[in-house]
């Protein structure tokens, strides 16, 4: 079983830096029509509040994982993969991607407040930065996180903090995916 609900490329090769065809210009006006279309249709149907209420309650859980008899690094670090599995999930949600911001704007604000301390510590975005390099691993996913998790905890070769960074992670992707499928239902279940 796969702990992440998420995509990612295996290989670059297809990548370009310059498009073959370079993209038409719009309109003058017409990207900010679109936008105001866009967030009026997310309005209407309720998605903005649905997105925000996610984002709420992503940040409320990864709250409930600063509990327990743990030491804080371990803590926070706990908290600061339920922030990479946001971010990540709001990442490929491109095409409804005005929800997507809603609900990563209001997952930050009430981690700010549920958790401050981890929220204004010095190592947040140094973490988030080796969790995202731990994405680019060649050994997968699961095993990648946690052992990032372990090393931010003090001790990479320790295997149960690495099992606890994977099953982290993999209870924040459920979360998630939990809480996205009145957002994004067209999505499989093998993404969030």
């Amino acid at each position: 079983m796969q702990p992440t609900a998420f995509t990612l490329p295996e290989d670059d090769s297809d990548m370009k830096i310059v498009p073959a065809d370079p993209p038409q210009k719009a309109e003058p006006g017409e990207e900010l029509t679109r936008a105001l279309s866009d967030m009026r249709r997310a309005s209407a149907t309720g998605l903005l509040q649905k997105a925000v209420q996610a984002g709420e309650q992503m940040a409320e859980f990864a709250a409930s994982l600063q509990t327990g008899g743990m030491a804080a690094e371990v803590l926070r670090q706990r908290c600061w993969l339920c922030t990479l599995a946001v971010t990540l999930a709001c990442e490929q949600a491109e095409a409804d991607a005005l929800p997507a911001r809603e609900m990563l704007r209001a997952y930050h604000e009430r981690f700010r407040l549920l958790c401050p301390a981890a929220y204004e510590h010095t190592g947040y975005s140094a973490a988030l930065t080796f969790y995202h390099l731990a994405l680019r691993s060649p050994e997968g996913l699961p095993a990648a996180v946690g052992r990032t998790f372990a090393m931010l905890c003090g001790d990479e070769a320790n295997e149960k903090l690495q099992q606890l960074g994977s099953e982290t992670f993999a209870a924040c992707c459920d979360k998630l995916r939990q809480l996205c499928r009145p957002l994004w239902p067209q999505q499989g279940e093998g993404q969030a």
